[in-house]
């Protein structure tokens, strides 16, 4: 019989990186020989989405055997949104976690306790590999405890310290968001020991469930540690990765009166003031998206000051905007992008104290822009040039509704007419209906594409948003590791568990026939 002709490897490689959307196919290939296997295995672990905590510990437990894989790694979708996690796993809260170390912390005490044999030891083969890594890296008892609980958000942990070449990462995590103040940085303490993959990233997606969604299958986040309501400090936290140039940041709320009694300068001394002033300049982020983030406006003004390399803005929420405080700042800043929604738009009862922005024109470097018509002027008949830069390329504006639309025509018309942004060449106004014939007959005049569209809606419920899509989203992860080591269920039809919050006895029998039964990772 005569041998199979040699396929040269570069073209193995084009073949095989057909299949980065298949990773099951892939796999497969990778076990027919030693030589596929090493072609395809940069290809399989370059991405990987995970979409439940069973998964998520298979592949945990895949590189802490394999650290060859772990730094192929480049992009993780992680999501443990349904993941029906105790709230008394951990008591440690926002303090705790960025005062003391973080996850990466034990005193010297608990780590005698711990090679005694009297913290948390458990001899239960699944989890013991996770606890020795846990261990090794002084993961503080808490997060030990949780993880030995097999809860996800400390699984992540540990995953986000194996895989030092992480470049993008998305996140959908569960109602208990501990994990996040352990991982990430703290703005109190510049020496706090983080992830090797959150020194590496470049790109975070943050994706929270919907505060008032009643599904079952989905939870608001929880008030246990510091959760709910600190959206700010998040945000902040955030900012401050090394590396870190896109940050997109869904859902939850940063409380204004949370902020002013613990995080604010008061005559209260509780060891939670945070000094923005010290931290400006310390991020390096070029884009900044947030959705759904309702933020005081001072106080986001501040926190921009940190990301003095910012190009591209994003701001949606609920609550009004008070755009003229914000006016300093993005003069300040070399933006080529910005949009800035208000959910609830109205015309009527608007806030006075909220001022559209002021000398806006100024901006050299906008080529994009989508406001509120609010944010530009405040009544009919006055000048839209003053706030709107020459240098805008798209131009996107909102109106309460179609009347306000209607009213404001002669407005925009003579905007237009006027010449005012040479090189406009696309006009949106938002909502798709109110505009009479005078502006798309304008634009056609001046040659600017024009368009009418409908208001932005908020992020859905069920953690994704109607009118985005993420970038960088990784293949499901399929590898070489035993999924019965874990308890993984069969996740060949992509469903989640749906049985988390059964009790202990029903959780050992359940994991009782899935060690009898053949499963797939």
């Amino acid at each position: 019989m005569a041998a199979a002709p040699f396929v040269p490897p570069e073209l193995l490689l084009h073949i095989f990186g057909e299949l980065k959307a298949a990773p099951r196919q892939l796999a497969t290939v990778a076990c027919a020989s030693r030589r596929f296997r090493a072609i395809a295995e940069p290809i399989l672990y370059d991405s990987a989405t995970l979409r439940n905590r069973y998964v998520l510990q298979a592949f945990t437990l895949t590189l802490l055997r394999r650290s060859d894989l772990a730094r192929l790694v480049r992009a993780l979708d992680i999501d443990w949104s349904t993941s029906k996690e105790e709230e008394h796993s951990i008591q440690a809260g926002f303090h705790a976690f960025h005062s003391y170390g973080g996850a990466f912390f034990m005193t010297k005490s608990e780590r005698e306790l711990a090679k005694e044999g009297n913290l948390w030891v458990s001899n239960d083969s699944p989890i013991e590999s996770a606890l020795g890594a846990a261990e090794a890296r002084n993961m503080n008892p808490g997060l030990r405890q949780a993880l030995r609980q097999r809860t996800a958000s400390a699984q992540v942990v540990v995953l986000l310290d194996l895989v030092p070449n992480l470049m993008s990462l998305v996140v959908n995590p569960s109602r208990i968001d501990f994990w996040f103040y352990g991982a990430l940085p703290s703005p109190y303490d510049p020496e706090k020991r983080i992830p090797a993959g959150l020194k590496s990233l470049r790109s975070l997606e943050i994706t929270y469930p919907d505060h008032d969604d009643d599904d079952d299958d989905h939870y608001a986040i929880s008030d246990m540690n510091q959760g709910e309501g600190y959206a700010h400090v998040k945000v902040i936290s955030a900012l401050l990765l090394p590396n870190l140039r896109s940050l997109v940041f869904v859902g939850d709320e940063g409380e204004e009166d949370t902020w002013e009694q613990y995080f604010a300068e008061n005559d209260d001394d509780n060891g939670y003031f945070l000094d923005l002033e010290r931290l400006a300049g310390a991020s390096g982020v070029t884009r900044l998206d947030l959705r759904d983030t309702s933020l005081p406006t001072s106080l986001f003004a501040r926190i921009l000051r940190m990301a003095p390399a910012l190009e591209s803005l994003r701001l949606e929420q609920y609550e009004e905007v008070n755009y003229r405080q914000l006016s300093d700042v993005l003069r300040q800043l070399c933006l080529r992008s910005i949009a800035l929604v208000e959910y609830d738009l109205a015309d009527d009862d608007r806030d006075e104290a909220c001022l559209p922005f002021r000398n806006f024109g100024e901006l050299r470097t906008l080529t994009y822009l989508m406001v509120p018509i609010q944010a530009l002027i405040t009544e009919e008949g006055q000048d839209l040039s003053a706030n709107v830069p020459a240098s805008v390329e798209e131009l996107d504006i909102c109106f309460g509704s179609d009347e306000s639309l209607s009213s404001y025509t002669d407005t925009i018309v003579r905007f237009l007419s006027q010449g005012h942004c040479p090189n406009l060449r696309r006009f949106i106004v938002r909502p798709a209906i109110g505009f009479r014939d005078d502006i798309p007959n304008m634009c056609a005049a001046a040659k600017i594409e024009f368009r009418s569209e409908d208001f932005i809606e908020p992020p859905l419920g069920d953690g994704t948003a109607s009118y985005w899509t993420s970038e960088g989203e990784g293949s499901e992860f399929s590898g070489y590791s035993d999924p019965d080591e874990w308890g993984t269920e069969d996740e060949s039809d992509g469903d989640h568990w749906e049985d988390d919050d059964e009790d202990e006895d029903g959780l050992e029998d359940e994991e009782s026939s899935e060690e009898e039964s053949d499963e797939e990772d």
